[in-house]
């Protein structure tokens, strides 16, 4: 009897547990996510006798999200960044120097979804997707190509992602905040809002 009574309490749970796909199918998020990259240009540095400024924004995205069963979704994301370097009284050779870099990642999501309820979705999952990078230099350097240096300039590169971990939030039936930590491409750390149908 105590079997019995274990196994539909069981039965029971893991119904409730995994009922957020069956009741909504589809999921768009859009979020704002700090990159590696954009950490490592906004905290660069070339030398210290220069007068050097950089910039990041966030990495900009939206992801829509099919529940294809109970515990797994597949989808879509798209994510924009813009980060760059200005360099002024460079030397001898050139006065002002700036670079600009603009990435566009587009990727498909698997995401295995667990401890789920009707306001709270967490997940883990991967993304393999594609950075598209453009970069643009304005200045002119006695001797320098930037083009000898730069390898992605309109070049498309391979970009995994290994989600660790997600959460999805609901004030209400459809409305609510979204949190991820990834490892690789586009972010390792994203927050935004979703929307649920």
């Amino acid at each position: 009897m105590k079997k019995i009574t274990f196994l539909v309490v069981l039965l029971i749970s893991s119904s409730i547990i995994f009922a957020q796909n069956d009741d909504h199918k589809l999921v768009f998020s859009a979020n704002a996510g700090f990159s590696l990259v954009g950490g490592l240009i906004g905290g660069s540095s070339i030398d210290s006798d220069v007068t050097y400024s950089s910039y990041s924004i966030p990495a900009f995205q939206v992801n829509a999200d099919y529940g294809i069963a109970k515990f797994f979704s597949a989808g879509v994301g798209v994510s924009y960044q813009m980060m760059g370097m200005n360099y002024t009284d460079y030397g001898v050779n050139a006065d002002n120097f700036s670079t600009d870099i603009k990435r566009l990642n587009i990727g498909l999501r698997a995401l295995f979804h667990y401890a789920n309820s009707g306001r709270l979705d967490m997940y883990s999952g991967v993304r393999l997707g594609t950075t598209i990078w453009g970069i643009d230099v304005d200045g002119n350097i006695e001797g320098y190509d930037y083009n000898d240096y730069i390898l992605f300039d309109n070049a498309t590169t391979f970009a995994p992602q290994l989600i660790l971990f997600g959460f999805r939030g609901y004030f209400t039936e459809n409305l609510g905040a979204n949190f991820e930590i990834g490892i690789g491409a586009p972010h390792f750390l994203s927050a935004g809002l979703t929307y649920r149908l």
